[in-house]
């Protein structure tokens, strides 16, 4: 299989597992579901595909994952975060953001690791 294909495979099925638990999270800030689903979208865009394409890979391969899902778990936190409107503050929202970037992106990257 093509590297290409890997990768659409590979972003095929972190939308299919991160794009719920975002919608979980930022769903009960007044945005219409369909606007939620589309800004969970369009973080795996912003970020999966410079994960694949962009960044440079190095070894020991687990601390290349480990610091690839840092920095994607704090730019698609930081994201989130501007995409929701919290009722407390603007800091509150990059709290809630940071908190389903990381529990969307431990678990598509658990899944990933699982099953490669």
């Amino acid at each position: 299989m093509s590297y290409e294909l890997l990768w659409l495979r590979a972003f095929a099925l972190t939308v299919l597992i991160e794009v719920p638990i975002y919608t979980l999270f930022l769903q009960r800030f007044g945005r219409p579901v369909v606007a939620v689903v589309l800004v969970a979208i369009g973080l795996q865009v912003a970020t999966h595909p410079a994960l694949w394409f962009v960044a440079p890979r190095f070894e020991p391969y687990w601390a290349w994952v480990l610091t690839m899902e840092l920095l994607i778990w704090l730019v698609e936190g930081l994201l989130a975060g501007l995409a929701i409107d919290h009722p407390t503050g603007r800091g509150r929202a990059f709290a809630v953001g940071l908190l389903a970037s990381l529990s969307a992106n431990a678990t598509s990257t658990l899944f990933g690791l699982i099953i490669s």
